[in-house]
């Protein structure tokens, strides 16, 4: 299982831009 990376995560937020930026910059990848 370790193996396997996510492939789908949901993102719950009122403010989509800033959940977008922070997610990028938290991961380093974009969405």
């Amino acid at each position: 299982m370790a193996d396997n990376p996510v492939g789908w995560f949901g993102i719950h937020a009122q403010e989509m831009a800033r959940a977008k930026a922070f997610y990028e910059n938290v991961f380093g990848l974009p969405l």
